[in-house]
């Protein structure tokens, strides 16, 4: 039942929530997706920016450069934590294929960038190595006037 609650806890709080500070940012994210992908489909919805990129396929590990040094590692896994909590929860969102993804947190603006262009691009969801999977990330919404 505890699992329940937390579910619930969950979706009452994860609309919206962004880290406030450097110190807010999770050491670790999640890419998450109901589709059949690679990361090479990653690095192909980054194809259109000027992000410089580093792929290997063999390993499924996409290296994303971001401003002044830093960089974005991406690297596909099981879609499966072992954890009754965790495993629902990816259940929950149909979740197929699954990365962990690594950043610095002095980073984290423009890894957000990346991370609502991805999820703007092929869909799916970034969200924060916690125990609730919060903060969440998509796609960023777009102003609709024209």
């Amino acid at each position: 039942m505890k699992g329940e609650a937390k579910k619930k806890q969950f979706r009452q709080d994860a609309a919206g929530q962004m880290p406030r500070t450097q110190t807010d940012v999770p050491d670790g994210w999640f890419y998450m997706t109901h589709g059949d992908i690679t990361v090479g489909d990653l690095k192909e919805a980054m194809s259109d920016t000027a992000y410089e990129l580093e792929y290997w396929e063999a390993a499924q590990v996409l290296v994303i450069d971001l401003a002044e040094g830093g960089c974005m590692d991406v690297e596909a896994m099981e879609p499966e934590f072992g954890e009754e909590a965790a495993d629902a929860f990816l259940e929950e969102h149909g979740v197929k294929f699954l990365c962990y993804v690594t950043f610095r947190p002095e980073d984290y603006q423009a890894a957000r960038a990346v991370m609502e262009h991805i999820c703007g691009r092929i869909g799916g969801f970034f969200c924060g190595d916690t125990d609730d999977f919060i903060p969440m990330i998509g796609a960023a919404k777009q102003d609709t006037d024209e």
